[in-house]
């Protein structure tokens, strides 16, 4: 099951109890969602994420760029930030994700030890994970996903999941965007299967709206 599959999962009783409690209405909440203050938030953390995955393009040039899609949404509850999962007071969430789609042409090994190079912030973790993969190859152990935040890429038996289509607004998911580059659509994820070792995502996001419910502040 999908982590953004699970997240609705989770989130859907709580959107059930907001509702049947007497919490803001779907319109009252998309208001916010698509006020002029909340538009100049979304626009900021589109921005930055954004701006973190063009940094990946630019600083590890062996990634073979295929698509980007993006998602700005807002949510009843806690939405996708799983620290505020048990803040019963969250009455909508709204966040930019964004998951680029690459083609790597060398091992895994490799692409952590770019990644170390390319990112102090991430350094530590990635070199010692390239030692540990360096020791699965070597004796043919499991593989596994990537330890590393926002880095996913293929493993034997569970591939990287198609894009997923942009969600549509209910009263659980009160506002929807989607953006697809390029804009024909994201190219098929077997293709890039076929033209390279492997199937390669940098995901990133920025929250811009926290809504909270009657005692606390949003």
């Amino acid at each position: 099951m999908s982590a953004a599959l699970l997240a609705l999962l989770v989130l859907a009783p709580s959107a059930a109890c907001a509702l049947a409690e007497g919490g803001p209405s779907t319109g009252e909440l998309r208001a916010r969602a698509t006020s002029a203050a909340t538009e100049e938030d979304r626009a900021g953390a589109e921005r930055r994420v954004r701006d973190e995955i063009a940094r990946v393009a630019q600083r590890l040039p062996g990634l073979r760029p295929y698509g980007v899609v993006t998602t700005d949404s807002c949510v009843r509850g806690p939405g996708y930030d799983w620290k505020a999962q048990g803040d019963s007071g969250r009455e909508m969430t709204c966040s930019v994700n964004a998951t680029a789609y690459y083609g790597w042409d060398e091992d895994i090994p490799a692409l952590l030890d770019a990644v170390a190079a390319a990112f102090p912030e991430r350094a530590e973790a990635a070199a010692r994970e390239a030692r540990v993969w360096e020791r699965l190859l070597a004796n043919g152990g499991p593989s596994a996903p990537s330890l590393v935040t926002g880095l996913a890429w293929d493993i034997p038996g569970e591939g990287l999941a198609e894009p997923r289509p942009c969600p549509e607004e209910s009263d659980h998911m009160v506002y929807a965007r989607c953006s697809v580059e390029p804009a024909s659509g994201p190219v098929p994820l077997d293709e890039i299967r076929r033209a390279h070792r492997l199937v390669v995502t940098w995901s990133e996001g920025a929250g811009y709206l926290a809504v909270g419910g009657p005692d606390a502040t949003g």
